[in-house]
């Protein structure tokens, strides 16, 4: 040979590619195999059931000289190769130091003391057996080892070999990642040497330790590599573990695997578009599919999607059985196309809610309540002081397309609609009166530069009342007898009016130059007197009116009159007292006493006898959250007793007064607001008579 003889070298790679390299077709006759000193010695009737177990090769021999064939990495197995019975050789290759072996997979068949080995490809080659007993197997096979063209013959000894299967099976559990609404665990299939018994599953606590697991399943299917957990624990986090076993016991336990359940999503269920039919909505969805169900929460709100206080919602049922897939909403909410949400819960506490796929899950009721008033904002209110009206100005579309309705709380209708638009009133106070004259009943409504007076029952516009030469009105008051009050920034202004027409009785500066320029309020007190006041004076002024209108005797008295969105400070003529409802505190204008209450925190209106306070604890400041503080109550302060009454109510207070009948009427949202003038695209207004 041209080359010294490494058997180690030689047997680098697979015996079956060895074998292969060859790779020719046999063309030689019975004679010519029969010369051939490679087939001679061959065990024509050789036990083949023997073959059925591991070999691997010890020694070699080539022309009478035997060398031994070590492990290829000394701290791995040894290569090793085995016959099954269905004709498939197995030969198991050492690649590298990982010591996890290469399997390649060949057919073989027998004749005449000659194996046939074969690829798919049908290149084959030989071994003949000279010896096959329980313990030895002896063979020859041909290899041209030194690259001349021509093939040596070889003879190998191998023995019976059992590897350790804990090297090439591998820590295989994991969990699988691309599915994140159950747990699902998989590992690889067993494909070692020895018979497959069984796989185990067990599952520890957080401590992940192995002796505190217990099984939780059992797979006697070798193929079956995949496990979903339907029934874990519910804890913030656990372990699993996978053991599996051969003929010859326990062959591998894995490391562990551990699961953080409140990251599992939750998927959507399909809600079918909601279906509307005498005052009730009916809604349908799909039976959820996934593991781990708790319930489905039935959720109605105000938009489909998003974040922040204009998005409200409220759960309307808990529906703990999973077969159970519709609801009828008997009360539907008191809002303009409501939208219904399926919430999926599971067991761990998590729901589809923050799940892209929750979309499905919510539909839009095509459904405008009876109770609802279609506006989105409302500016102004007024109540008619003997009829069941309301006069709102908002805005239906958006809050530049702000008109006037009539609304009858009784019969709920809206009666009529302002002819002509109007804008939002920028005075910071309400800019409805109703007023009953010598000319009739009319709706009048404040603006910079006049008030424009409506009919109260069509609503159609008259005209404008507007006085030469003053500047942005601020307020006004009708005193009786044909005459008005004016009031801008720096005047006061007594008029009489001949319907569109007004005349200046008197005028006189109220408080000094350099003052607010906006933020003035003006009352009227008995015997004849008027107050006049800015929402950031600590003082105010009184004139005396007289019968010609002249304005006289102005005195400065300390007594605030503050206003934010409302007139805030009403008069009370049952004792001659000034309510400021944006301090709290009642002034007395015959004794100049002074009391406060903390109850109603928000003072909206007092009755009709001017004996109780009406109002509610919900602050305007407040931000809109779940967690807020805002009530359905309206809450109303006895003046002489100083006693308490809350009343529920069906939405959140804005608006209060008391009719001609002595019932004390809301105006009031589902969803929380901060005031009216929020604009919502779904309204929820409506009112509610609460005692």
């Amino acid at each position: 040979m041209s080359k010294n003889l490494t058997w180690k070298g030689m047997l680098a790679s697979s015996l079956g590619v060895i074998l292969l390299m060859s790779g020719c077709s046999s063309t030689e006759d019975d004679s010519a195999i029969e010369s051939d000193p490679f087939y001679q010695d061959a065990l024509v009737s050789a036990d083949l059931s023997l073959l059925n177990q591991y070999w691997s090769i010890y020694e070699v021999n080539y022309q009478q000289q035997t060398a031994e064939i070590p492990k290829t990495y000394g701290n791995c197995d040894r290569d090793f190769f085995t016959f099954l019975n269905d004709g498939v050789y197995k030969d198991y290759l050492i690649p590298n130091s990982a010591c996890i072996p290469e399997e390649q997979n060949l057919q073989w068949r027998f004749d005449k003391g000659v194996i046939t080995l074969e690829n798919s490809f049908k290149d084959y080659n030989e071994m003949v057996i000279v010896k096959l007993t329980v313990d030895q197997f002896v063979f020859k096979a041909k290899y041209d080892f030194d690259d001349d063209g021509e093939e040596e013959i070889f003879q190998f000894l191998a023995k019976p070999y059992r590897p350790n299967e804990a090297y090439f099976y591998g820590n295989s559990l994991i969990k699988d990642e691309a599915v994140t609404n159950k747990i699902k665990l998989t590992w690889s299939e067993y494909q070692g040497i020895n018979n497959f018994e069984k796989y185990e599953i067990y599952l520890s606590d957080q401590t992940c330790e192995l002796a505190k697991s217990t099984l939780v399943a059992t797979i006697t299917d070798k193929g079956t590599t995949v496990y979903e957990d339907a029934d874990p624990p519910v804890e913030t986090f656990f372990c699993y573990f996978l053991k599996v076993y051969t003929d010859k016991g326990l062959l591998f336990t894995s490391y562990s695997v551990g699961i953080s359940p409140e990251y599992l999503d939750v998927k959507g269920v399909n809600l079918q578009q909601p279906v509307v039919q005498n005052e009730k909505i009916f809604l349908q969805w799909e039976k959820y599919d996934g593991l781990y169900f708790s319930h489905y929460e039935v959720v109605v709100k105000n938009y489909l999607g998003g974040s922040g206080s204009i998005y409200q919602e409220k759960t309307l049922l808990e529906i703990s059985d999973i077969n159970t897939t519709n609801f009828t909403d008997e009360t539907p909410p008191y809002i303009k196309n409501p939208v219904y949400e399926i919430r999926v819960h599971n067991k761990f506490g998590k729901q589809n809610y923050y799940n892209p796929q929750a979309i499905i899950s919510a539909r839009e009721a095509n459904y405008l309540p009876e109770k609802v008033i279609d506006l989105q904002n409302i500016f102004d209110i007024a109540h008619s002081p003997d009829e069941t009206v309301v006069y709102l100005n908002g805005g239906k579309h958006n809050i530049n397309d702000t008109y006037i309705i009539r609304y009858n709380y009784v019969t709920r209708r809206v009666e009529a609609v302002s002819n002509t638009k109007t804008n939002p009133n920028g005075n910071g106070r309400n800019g409805l009166t109703v007023v009953n004259s010598s000319i009739g009943k009319e709706l009048m409504y404040l603006k910079y530069d006049g008030i424009t007076v409506f009919d109260q029952e069509t609503l159609k516009f008259k005209y404008d009342l507007k006085l030469n030469n003053y500047g942005s009105l601020d307020d006004f008051i009708y005193l009786g007898n044909g005459r008005y009050i004016l009031l801008d920034a720096q005047y006061v202004y007594t008029v009489s009016r001949d319907f569109a027409n007004l005349t200046l009785l008197d005028k006189q500066e109220h408080f000094s130059q350099g003052q607010s320029q906006s933020g003035y309020h003006v009352l009227q007190i008995n015997e004849g007197r008027i107050i006049i006041g800015n929402r950031d004076k600590a003082q105010s002024v009184i004139f005396n009116i007289d019968a010609s209108g002249n304005l006289t005797d102005k005195m400065i008295i300390d007594i605030p009159i503050t206003a934010r969105t409302s007139k805030e400070t009403v008069f009370n003529p049952r004792d001659n007292t000034i309510i400021n409802f944006r301090e709290n505190r009642i002034y007395s204008l015959l004794s100049g006493s002074l009391k406060s209450f903390e109850q109603p925190y928000l003072p909206l209106a007092i009755n009709a006898d001017g004996r109780k306070i009406l109002g509610t604890n919900n602050d305007p400041e407040w931000n809109i959250d779940p967690e807020s503080l805002h009530e359905k109550k309206v809450r109303t302060l006895d003046l002489i007793n100083s006693n308490l009454s809350l009343i529920e109510t069906e939405g959140y207070p804005h608006y209060l007064f008391e009719n001609h009948l002595g019932q004390i009427i809301s105006l009031s949202t589902y969803f929380k607001r901060q005031n009216p003038n929020y604009a919502y695209e779904r309204p929820d207004f409506f009112t509610e008579i609460v005692k």
